[in-house]
């Protein structure tokens, strides 16, 4: 359906921008990273040529889940740029799914921050009503790396909780 519309509307026209971004979304999500790019690709030259923040926003979001998905080590700089984009702006929603994939970027290499970006995302999530209304979403399972830092931080039965609430508000929406 994105495709189909994107193509009566044109792939880099300017109201082609948030089907891209979440044709970014779908295609990584479904494994085809070339996709994922091209996507991506349309969007930067429509962020490119118009000079819209919005687009920018989600341009710089796209690159840093592209980033992710190829495992590279500048992945928690790019998606932060698009989430300081995102706030910038107002765009609470999209920021607080951005710090999701924060989160899950750095949930191997850096656990603390991790756990704490997702709370941020929690909050925000719940401030906003989306986890009510994402409750039948797929729950992201946190590494394990993460649950032990946690357990270490903050003892077992503490971790627990932390991670109960962590993962209720981790949803992928």
């Amino acid at each position: 359906l994105l495709t189909h519309r994107l193509d009566e509307i044109g792939w880099t026209s300017l109201p082609a921008a948030p089907f891209l971004a979440q044709l970014v979304e779908a295609r990584l999500l479904e494994g085809y990273l070339d996709a994922a790019m091209a996507a991506a690709s349309a969007l930067d030259e429509i962020a490119a040529t118009r000079g819209r923040d919005r687009v920018e926003a989600l341009a710089a979001a796209a690159r840093g889940r592209i980033a992710h998905a190829e495992g590279r080590e500048d992945t928690a700089e790019m998606l932060l740029d698009g989430l300081n984009r995102f706030a910038a702006l107002g765009a609470r929603l999209d920021a607080a799914r951005t710090r999701l994939e924060l989160a899950r970027s750095l949930s191997v290499s850096s656990p603390e921050a991790a756990v704490d970006a997702a709370r941020h995302a929690h909050t925000e999530l719940e401030a906003l009503g989306a986890c009510d209304a994402a409750a039948g979403a797929t729950r992201l399972r946190l590494p394990a790396t993460v649950r032990a830092h946690v357990a270490r931080r903050a003892g077992e039965d503490a971790c627990a909780a932390a991670l109960e609430r962590v993962t209720h508000a981790y949803l992928d929406l």
